[in-house]
C-alpha cells in the first residue's frame, strides 16, 4: 500500500530566472508524477460507498472494504455472569434429576434484536467444584447447559456440551476422597430475535449412598462463571 511521493518540485521552478533550463516543465516530469499517482491509487483499499455508521468493515476477496452489516452496538455486548456464592447439592440416589446451579449475577440471558435474528450465540461455562461421597471413595457428577426460556423468537440449540467427572479409588471405603475439578461446557446457538435465558444443571452419577457437590462461587481464585456472546 504505497503513498504518493512527489518526484519533481514544480513550485521551485517559479523562482528560477528566465532562460534557466530547469525552469522548463518537461513532459517526462509530468509523466513521472502521473505514474506515481497511478501506482499509489492501485495499491490503496477502495473506500466503501453507502456504509452504515457504526458497522464493522470486512474485506472482499479482491481486497476492497465492504460493509459487513454487523454492528458491535446492535447486539448486547454479551453477558459475563459470576456465581455469587458456593452452592452445595446433596443427592442420595444415582442419576437423579438435574438440580439447577443458581446464584449467577447478572442473569444468564441475552437479547437479540430483530435486525440480528440470524446471529449465532456462544455460551462458555466454567464451573469449579469439589465433591465427596458419604461412605465410599468413588464420586461422580455431571453438568449440563439448557435453554430455560425465550420470548419473541424461535430458539434452536445446535450444540450442547455435557461434562461428566468421576473418581474411583481402591483404598478404604471411608468416604475421605474428595473429587476436585473444573467443568467446562460450550454451546453454540442460533436463538433468533428475542430475549433468551439459560440454566446450568448438575446431578450425581453414583449408584448408592449420598453425594455432596459444592459448586464454587464468591472466591477470588475459583469463581464459577458463564460468558454469553455473539460469534462474529
Amino acid at each position: 500500500m504505497a503513498n504518493y511521493t512527489k518526484s519533481t518540485n514544480f513550485a521551485v521552478k517559479d523562482t528560477l530566472t528566465t532562460g534557466d533550463p530547469q525552469k522548463i516543465v518537461s513532459g517526462v516530469e509530468i509523466d513521472t508524477e502521473f505514474v506515481n499517482i497511478s501506482s499509489m491509487s492501485s495499491t490503496k483499499i477502495d473506500k466503501v460507498g453507502g456504509a452504515t455508521a457504526g458497522n464493522v468493515p470486512t474485506l472482499t476477496a479482491g481486497g476492497s472494504v465492504q460493509d459487513s452489516g454487523l454492528s458491535l452496538g446492535n447486539l448486547s455486548n454479551g453477558t459475563f455472569a459470576v456465581k455469587q456464592s458456593t452452592q452445595s447439592i446433596v443427592s442420595s440416589s444415582a442419576n437423579q434429576n438435574f438440580v439447577e446451579v443458581t446464584g449467577w449475577s447478572p442473569s444468564l440471558s441475552i437479547t437479540v434484536p430483530s435486525d440480528r435474528s440470524d446471529a449465532e450465540i456462544q455460551i462458555d461455562v466454567v464451573i469449579f467444584f469439589d465433591g465427596l461421597h458419604s461412605t465410599e471413595n468413588d464420586v461422580g457428577f455431571e453438568f449440563a447447559l439448557t435453554e430455560d426460556s425465550e420470548t419473541g423468537g424461535s430458539s434452536t440449540i445446535t450444540a450442547v456440551s455435557r461434562a461428566s467427572y468421576e473418581y474411583e479409588s481402591t483404598g478404604a471405603s471411608d468416604g475421605s476422597n474428595i473429587l476436585k475439578g473444573t467443568a467446562v461446557l460450550r454451546a453454540r446457538l442460533s436463538p433468533g430475535a428475542g430475549t433468551h435465558t439459560y440454566k446450568i444443571f448438575a446431578r450425581n452419577r453414583r449408584v448408592f449412598g449420598t453425594s455432596t457437590l459444592n459448586v464454587r462461587g464468591s472466591s477470588t481464585e475459583q469463581n464459577s462463571s458463564v460468558l454469553i456472546q455473539e460469534v462474529v
